[in-house]
Formats: structure tokens, sequence, C-alpha cells
């Protein structure tokens, strides 16, 4: 039952947001509550009886804690587990269907310990859930021991220490994975040999055309990190913390890039911004990111990277001499900065309209930098690089319309003719170009060598997309925005990658498949430096990511946590879950005392109404027999005299009594002053039961003589 449930719980994933060992464990309990309340209730009404009886205070429990939050998610475990025990009861064919169970369960868990890494010991309910499926399977294959034998072996099995160690099987999975690394490089490395006209969905360099796109879902790099996958904020309408994925774009081809560095701390310095609300917007993060089945030279890394090393070294190059081989790794210091964050977004905003103060000198941003993030800046660049950084402000490559038709021009400046700053031109060609829908499968009258490469190749693209098929996937959406930017004055580029969403889980590990390959345009802002832009359509953007930091209110040892007061907040996004925990800063103490009160009464009530259901049964048994004993005909009263008479001589003989069906062992047991009455009663029913038809009739005076044999073994306080 455990195991099913943790089965249904992992196939789930994501879509449950409470604690999965939580949700198992209180099913357990209820379970073996329900199973207990039915062997109690066995011993004054059927099993069949007993069996709902015994889920009725699963009922009231269910009345008492569904409008409560002292346990997430208790209606649901208290539904489930009184389902299994009423199926488990009720179910034809049980023990065969226990024991074919059993060997099935025994797979999926053997199963879900090597992918899931379940039942390996490190939890209770880890080590609880493994002792019942071995004590399931023991008792399903054998007849000759009771399932309490079994209980305590289990409980024997709980208190031992149990290694957290798997076994090693190293060599058996070293040898296989190395067969199936090998069989996987010739068949991937083999298929780049081919073209068929069409593009893979991968990593690829900006001579594409924007043709139609194949979907493969191979691993092309591996990232880990020592951040959490996700950012915490509070929902002010709720007052409940919420968590939003990351959202990471990795670009190639472009290297670690300082200038860019350096021109967000000028833009920031010239704003007077501190380290505390530079935190509400950006922060230093740290990935690692290796390289799987990709085949390209090109340094794949963060937006806004500043530190990149692989094996120990500086990597200075935006592209290495010689194809990435597989296990090439990379780790990248970089500046993550929250695009769609309100703090950040008007200091963009209000960019064109700022004095121009004068430029840092090598000093001074060295002292800023340290001040608002904790970067040592002379050890990332020499004063001369620095130097070298800030004279250079060549944008004609980025500024070129070559190829560029009129009616783009056009359409630039009327998407464009209502805003003033360049930051909001670009917003309103990103909302602009996202009105039109993604699709890969794109046909059109484009130049089948136009490519991204130069600015004539990305024109004829754009204007095919923009006028034409006015559908397409990120080729068509970049080169667009691109263009359209450009025809508007500002300088704009298109930059190849990887967009990768983090899931909420914790992992060791994420892997970036090459479905996450994506191309997206940055745009340069005056006095800021390059910034991100998403106009394809099939993904949010920056703003559904958001961070909603504001108000700093305290620090986690994991995570940072702040007060959300940015309205607008979309609880139902893919991109965003609901944690459930409160934020109001009550005294924890006072929280559990409070818990642990409410968890008290409603144990209280629960036990109240198994003590008045147990009442309940047995005065309703009395009342049931009584009125079947005063309405029911001679022979039926002779039966039920002769019922009660048997259940008195083996409660009165102190478990010294074994019933082996035979009357005559009862009869043994009957005290010496009544055996002479209790040998005619019994020769009675078997006359009754066993005689020839027509001799089943009982006189007044049997009758008489079982009654009161009843009522004095009943009142005779032992049977010898």
């Amino acid at each position: 039952m455990a195991v099913c449930v943790e089965i249904f719980l992992i196939a789930k994933g994501d879509s449950f947001s409470f604690a999965r060992d939580e949700f198992v464990l209180i099913i357990m309990g209820l379970y073996v509550l329900f199973a207990a309340l039915e062997y109690v209730f066995r011993l004054f009404v059927d099993e069949n009886t007993a069996a709902v009886f015994s889920v009725l205070p699963g009922l009231f429990l269910l009345f008492l804690v569904k409008d409560t939050s002292i346990v997430e998610n208790a209606p649901v475990a208290i539904v489930i587990a009184a389902i299994l025990r009423i199926v488990l009861v009720f179910i034809p064919f049980r023990n065969r269907i226990i024991l074919f169970s059993s060997f099935l369960l025994d797979a999926i868990a053997i199963f879900l310990c090597f992918f899931y890494q379940r039942f390996n010991g490190e939890s209770a309910i880890d080590r609880i859930l493994f002792i019942c499926l071995v004590l399931l399977s023991l008792s399903a294959i054998q007849n000759s021991f009771p399932f309490f034998y079994f209980a305590i072996m289990g409980v024997l099995m709980f208190i031992m220490p149990m290694s957290t160690e798997p076994i090693d099987w190293t060599p058996a999975v070293n040898a296989y994975e190395r067969v199936v690394r090998k069989a996987e490089d010739i068949s991937y490395y083999v298929s780049m040999l081919f073209d068929n006209g069409s593009y893979t969905t991968g990593y690829s360099s900006l001579h594409v055309t924007g043709g139609k796109v194949n979907e493969d879902d191979k691993t092309q790099l591996v990232l880990t990190m020592d951040d959490k996958p996700y950012h915490i904020f509070v929902n002010p309408d709720e007052d409940t913390n919420m968590k939003v994925r990351r959202v990471i774009y990795l670009e190639g081809g472009n290297g670690a890039d300082l200038s860019r560095f350096v021109s967000v701390l000028q833009f920031l310095h010239d704003n007077g911004i501190d380290k505390e609300t530079a935190s509400l917007f950006s922060r230093i993060s740290e990935i690692n990111i290796e390289y799987a089945y990709i085949d390209t030279c090109d340094e794949i890394i963060p937006a806004n990277t500043f530190s990149l090393q692989s094996e120990g070294k500086n990597v200075e190059t935006r592209a290495g001499k010689s194809m990435h081989k597989k296990g090439y790794e990379l780790r990248a210091g970089f500046l993550d900065l929250d695009y769609g964050s309100t703090y950040f977004s008007e200091l963009l905003r209000s960019s064109a309209d700022n004095v121009v103060k004068e430029k840092l000198n090598y000093q001074q941003m060295c002292e800023y930098a340290w001040e608002i993030y904790g970067l040592d800046l002379a050890q990332m660049m020499s004063e001369k690089q620095y130097n070298d950084i800030i004279s250079s402000t060549e944008m004609d490559d980025y500024l070129s319309t070559s190829g560029v038709s009129d009616r783009i021009k056009e359409l630039s400046a009327e998407i464009t003719s209502d805003f003033a700053g360049n930051y909001d031109k670009c917003k309103a060609i990103e909302v602009y170009l996202r009105q039109f829908p993604y699709s890969t499968n794109v046909e059109g009258n484009q130049n089948v060598k136009a490519d991204m490469s130069t600015a004539r190749g990305m024109a004829e693209i754009a204007d095919n997309f923009l006028f034409q098929t006015q559908s397409g996937y990120c080729v068509h959406y970049t080169s667009a925005m691109v263009m359209l930017l450009r025809s508007a004055g500002i300088p704009a580029r298109a930059v190849v990658g990887y967009r990768y969403e983090f899931p909420f889980d914790i992992k060791k590990s994420y892997e970036v498949s090459s479905k996450c390959a994506h191309l997206w345009p940055e745009a340069y802002i005056e006095n800021v430096g390059w910034i991100s832009f998403e106009p394809t359509g099939a993904y949010n953007t920056s703003d559904k990511y958001t961070w909603h930091r504001v108000v700093k209110v305290e620090k986690d040892n994991a995570d940072d946590y702040y007060k959300a007061g940015i309205p607008g907040i979309q609880t139902g996004d893919p991109g965003q879950v609901n944690m459930g925990e409160s934020s109001k800063g009550a005294d924890d103490t006072s929280k559990e005392k409070t818990v642990t009160i409410e968890i008290i009464k409603i144990a209280v009530l629960v036990a109240i109404c198994i003590i008045l259901l147990i009442t309940l049964i047995i005065s309703g048994n009395i009342i049931i027999w009584r009125i079947r004993y005063r309405y029911g005909s001679p022979k039926e009263k002779f039966l039920m005299d002769v019922d009660q008479i048997k259940k008195s001589i083996k409660k009165k003989s102190e478990n010294d009594f074994v019933d082996r069906g035979l009357l005559s062992d009862f009869l043994e047991k009957v005290p010496d002053e009544n055996k002479t009455d209790a040998q005619k009663v019994f020769g009675v029913y078997y006359r009754i039961k066993y005689g020839r038809s027509g001799c089943d009739a009982i006189s007044p005076e049997e009758n008489n003589l079982a009654q009161n044999l009843r009522v004095l073994l009943k009142n005779n306080k032992k049977c010898s």
C-alpha cells in the first residue's frame, strides 16, 4: 500500500508541492489505525461490517481537519487510507492478488532505488517502506507463520542499523556505461556527417537560414552549481512563500566579457546604487558547465561572465583552437541580473535621461566592485585593460542595416514612434513580435542562402517572417528584432546559445538538452551596455521570472527572502509555485505550541468518536440480539441460546480451550452441576442439525432448558 503511494507520488513529480515522506507516513499511520479498529470491531460484528465501521473515525477526522492547515494535504491522506483499507477487505481473490502484487512491487521498488534513490535507508520513512515491502513479500509466499511473527521481525529490522551504502555494482556499471557512451559517441558523430536540408535542434552558429527544424532531445551540457534552482519571494495577496524558477541564458562564442561587467558597474554607480539596492535585482553567481554531446569549439557561458576557468586555468578566448571533447568543463563567475525587476527596468528606462557622470578610474571602480559585490576587480584585470575597455565604444557593426527593406524601416518607426527612450522602444518591439505564432515547420519564399551571420541575411529572414510567413521560431524572431532595432538606431546583435529553465527540485546536476538551444537578441542601451530580450513567443519574458525582491526582511543560510510588494503577481504562472509557508514574523515556538494543542484536541475527539462507536456497536449488537430472540421462532431461539452458551464457555475458560468444532469439547468445560443440562441441550442441538426431516421441532421445555443454562453459565465466574 505505502509503496504504491510512493510510486504514484514519484510519477507525479512536481505537481505535488507537499513533502512525499510526510504524506506517505500519514497514510501508513491512518491505514494501521483503520486496521486496528477493524480487528477490535470484529469482536462484535462480522469482517465486512467491521471494515466499514473502522473507517468511520477517518470520516470524522476528515471533518475536523478539512478547514485546518496543521498537516498539509491531511484530508487527501485520510481519503486514500480509507479507500485502500476498504478495497483490501472487499477485493476478490485477495490472497492471490497480494501474492503476485508483492513480486511486482519488489521489482518496482528496485527500479525506484536505482533511478530515484528511494528506499536507500537515509530517512526513517524509507526504512519503514522497505521493511513493509519485505514483510509483505515474506508473508505472502508462506502459510506457516502468522503475520504477527513478521510484525515483530519488522520492529527488529527498524531498530537495527541499516547501511546506506548500496551494493558495489561499480565494476559492472562502469563497463556498461563505457559501452553505452561509446555507442552514443559513434552514433552522434556519424549523424553529423549527413545533411538532409533541415536543422536538428541543438547548438549552432549564426550560419542558420531558418528552415524546418527536426526536434532532438540529446543532452548537450550538464550544469552544476551551489545556488538553488529557484528564487523565493512572498506573495503579498496570500502572505505565503512562493518559488519562481531560475532561468539562465548561456551564450556561445562571446567569452568572458569584462567590458560588459564594467559597463553595468558604471551604470549602477551613475545611479547611486548601493549594496542593498543592488541586491534587489542582481547577484554574483558561479556555475560549472560540462560539455556532453556537442560539436563546437565555442566557450558557452552565462551572459555577464567576468571570470572563466577550465582545469584551474583562466580562459581568455571566445573559442578554443579545436573542437571541445565530451567532458570539457568550464567554471564561470557571472553577474546574474533580474531583467524583469521593476527597479532595474526603471533604471534602464531612465538611462538616456540621466546626466552622464565622469567615468570611474581604475581605483574607484575596484573600490565600488568590492563595495556592492565583494569582488576584487584588481584580480580580474589590470589598469591598462580597464582603460582600454572604457575607451572602446565602437558600435558600427551593430548598426548595419544592409539589405533592410523600406517596409521594415517603416514598421520599426511605427512601433517605436510613441516612445522616447531606447529601452521602451526595445520593449515595444519585443511585445509586437510576440504576437506571431511559434512554429518550427516554416515555409516561405526566403532565400535559402541567407543566414544570420550577416546583416543582409538577417534582413531577408526578417522580411520574410514579418510580411509573409508571420510565424517561425527563434531564428526568425531574433532576426526581425535585430533589424527592427537597428532601423530605429539602436545597436543590436543576435546571440546563439541555450535558454534553460531550472526545475523546482534541487539536483546534483541539471542536463541542458538540444531542445534548449536558442537564439535571442541583445540591444545596446546607452549608458548601460548589452541587455537581453525575449521576442520568441514560445518562451516567457523576464517579467514572468522576476525575483520579486523589494525590501529585504530576513536572510536564510541558503537563500535570501524578500518582502514582495510588486502588483500583478500571477500565482498561476508555470514558473512559480506556492510553498504554502506563512511569511508572518510570528514566534515559531508559539506556532508549534498552537499546532500541538490543535493536534491533541483532534486526537481526543477522534478517541471519543472511537469509544462511542465501540459503545454503539456493543449496544447495537445487544439490542439486535434481543429483538431477534424475542420475535424468533422456538428453533431460532434455541440455536441462539446454544451459540451464547458456547461463547460463555470459551470466555470463562481463561484461554485454556481450543475450539475444534465439537460440542463434546465444550461439555468438558461445563461445571459439574450443569453438565446434565448441558448434555441434554447439546443432544437437542445435534438432533436439530443432523436429525431426519421433521425432527427439528423444539418443545417449550427444551427452550426453557437452553435459556436457563445460558443464564447460569453467563453468571458463573469460571468454567473448569
